[in-house]
């Protein structure tokens, strides 16, 4: 907290065995996933029934009362273990396809909607894996609370006195100023901004002329932007951190708090998923043009 030497003038399920296949994919899901289906090698039993997407494993074909269709088994592995998360394409007989998905030991068959949640529980599930390998980095680093004095800024005042306050480990910089004349004190303390900032994803963005450039491609940090709490302003909100984030060229999201930043997580979670199917129709486009134009 705030200690202070003068007061300053301050402003206010089911249980069926998987395919015996283990075929490791990314971590990350990218437009290269569509390449990976498409790509699997055909299977080396033909399905009786005429499934293209069937292993044509003969067991789950002999019962002649009904037929157990099953694509390739799908899991990623590491330095962190060997076939985890697996899922493949079943089918039974005629029934509805599924995604039959291995969680806590057992294979669930979900349908379309609870793939889709899934997928979008997934994101946020590695999206807070992240944050606990951020805070494990911060562990094994060494620093870390208890390890060492709390920091502080700190604004002196000509003539006398001082005000000093908590400044956290994650802060890019030391806010902190002397010599600070009484009569601006509160506005010293009105600027005070306590920030850290990350960067965004480069991308070659075509830019109209503007303030004397020529138009052309550049290129363009997108979602950059920073992390920061101003403890002294007018604004209630802003006395606490907050995310900002610059789409682009001085086009802001600000004030983010951890609700809000989630939402934009979600959104642009839910556009990159649209944007693989693009590259997917892009890539069939290109294909059918050169075989037809």
């Amino acid at each position: 907290m705030t200690s202070m030497a003068q007061a300053p003038d301050i402003p206010e399920a089911t249980d069926r065995e998987p395919a015996n296949i283990d075929r490791p994919i990314p971590l990350s899901l990218t437009a290269a996933a569509h390449q990976l289906l498409d790509s699997t090698p055909a299977s080396a039993t033909t399905c009786p029934d005429g499934v293209a997407w069937c292993l044509g494993d003969p067991r789950d074909h002999s019962d002649p009362r009904e037929h157990l269709h099953k694509g390739p088994e799908r899991t990623f592995s590491g330095p962190y273990g060997n076939g985890l998360l697996g899922f493949h394409l079943t089918q039974w007989d005629d029934s509805a396809p599924c995604v039959t998905f291995e969680a806590g030991g057992q294979w669930r068959d979900l349908d379309l909607d609870q793939v889709d949640q899934l997928v979008n529980d997934g994101a946020e599930h590695w999206a807070a894996l992240r944050a606990v390998r951020a805070e494990l980095a911060d562990l094994l680093s060494g620093d870390q609370p208890g390890d060492s004095e709390p920091r502080e800024w700190a604004i002196t005042v000509r003539g006398g006195g001082h005000i000093s306050g908590y400044l956290p480990r994650w802060a890019d910089g030391d806010p902190s100023r002397q010599d600070v004349a009484p009569d601006l004190l509160g506005n010293a303390l009105a600027d005070l901004d306590i920030c850290t900032y990350f960067e965004g994803a480069p991308l070659n963005v075509f830019c109209p002329s503007w303030g004397g450039d020529e138009a052309g491609v550049y290129e363009q940090q997108v979602l950059r932007g920073n992390i920061d709490v101003h403890p002294y302003s007018e604004d209630p909100e802003r006395r606490q951190p907050v995310a900002n984030l610059e789409v682009l060229d001085d086009f802001w999201l600000s004030d983010l708090g951890p609700e809000e930043l989630a939402d934009v997580i979600s959104k642009l979670t839910t556009q990159v998923d649209r944007l693989r199917g693009v590259h997917t129709q892009l890539v069939q486009a290109r294909a059918d043009w050169q075989a037809n134009a």
